[in-house]
């Protein structure tokens, strides 16, 4: 946007020369030529400015772009990193699993070598701790392409970071009753299927009047004030 502002201003121009006679052996004269110049063009038509407001405006469309990229960047970064973190959840609740189903083979085997239980049986435990072992191995294949994900992210080789399992200990924050919100709990469907019931007439008409009516009130009424009208 600089070079678009300095069409504003006078343009000026300075050269110089030297010019060196004589033969060889001889000191020669060196005379020097300087001229200088100056132009200006005034703007009369706007055509400067409108470049220089179209410059500002790319500019801001680039820092933009600019921030909308790294909002993009950042919301992957979260997402991955609670998606990691509820794979350690699930995995923790695998473990836990293939332990117990290990001890349920154990017994089963030792049942049916006593002959109080039939082959079948040993076969279904079998199948129990074999399935849920490849689900924990996948789990943890899932695992560590989210966290290869969270290193490109942060800038980093895949292989220099490593995130050690820890227990889920995400909560989502705690949302006032005062702060104004769009009333999800109201079923808009279902108020205007209950008053087509009671007298008739089109659904939509009423639906659109209980959409309507919701908005009105969180616009200009509290929310702990009307939440119990729409539930009814």
């Amino acid at each position: 946007m600089s070079l678009q502002r300095a069409a504003l201003f006078p343009t000026l121009a300075l050269t110089g020369s030297a010019v060196t006679s004589g033969g060889s052996g001889s000191a020669g004269a060196a005379p020097f030529e300087i001229g200088a110049g100056a132009s200006w063009a005034p703007d009369v038509w706007g055509r400067s400015h409108r470049s220089i407001e179209v410059a500002g405006d790319n500019a801001q469309a680039s820092a933009a772009d600019l921030a909308n990229a790294r909002l993009s960047v950042q919301t992957s970064l979260v997402l991955d990193y609670v998606l990691l973190r509820q794979m350690d959840e699930e995995k923790r609740i695998l473990d836990a699993t293939v332990v117990a189903y290990a001890r349920t083979l154990t017994i089963t085997l030792n049942k049916y070598h006593e002959g109080l239980v039939g082959r079948a049986d040993v076969a279904s435990a079998q199948s129990l701790f074999s399935a849920t072992q490849g689900d924990a191995i996948d789990l943890a294949r899932q695992r560590a392409m989210f966290e290869h994900a969270i290193a490109i992210l942060t800038g980093r080789p895949p292989a220099e970071l490593t995130l050690a399992s820890a227990p889920w200990g995400l909560r989502a924050p705690d949302i006032p009753a005062g702060v104004p919100s769009i009333n999800l709990g109201a079923d808009l469907g279902a108020m205007g299927a209950a008053v087509q019931l009671l007298i008739g007439g089109p659904l939509l008409a009423y639906v659109a009047g209980f959409g309507l009516l919701s908005l009105l009130l969180q616009v200009f009424v509290r929310f702990a004030r009307y939440i119990a009208w729409l539930k009814w």
